[in-house]
């Protein structure tokens, strides 16, 4: 995460996620006060979901080639970090389950 930009990175494995924040912020932690967006507008918070967006096939299509561009451009780069054998797809399954994987993994036909 922090090769590609993120500023600071809390490790949930080894780190009280709690405590990093709060050091990370000063003690100021990340609130979020709802009932300010009423005075800014009538904003809202939603939580989207890719399906909301790609219930179209056009628009589907659409941001497929869209993310393509950006991939093959260089914008979005894509680091795979497992590959398997299709023979192996459980134990990919398990290792994606176990959270043994980072970045992308890919299976390759036998």
């Amino acid at each position: 995460a922090l090769k590609n930009g993120a500023d600071v990175c809390i490790n949930y494995r080894s780190e009280n996620i709690v405590e990093r924040v709060r050091e990370i912020t000063n003690g100021e932690g990340v609130p979020v006060d709802l009932s300010i967006l009423s005075q800014l507008g009538s904003l809202y918070v939603t939580r989207p979901s890719l399906v909301t967006y790609t219930a179209k096939p056009a628009d589907l299509a659409a941001m497929a080639a869209e993310l393509f561009d950006a991939v093959t451009s260089g914008k979005v780069r894509i680091d795979i970090h497992q590959r398997y054998q299709l023979k192996d797809a459980a134990q990919a399954h398990r290792d994606l389950e176990a959270r043994r994987t980072t970045g992308s993994s890919i299976l390759l036909p036998d």
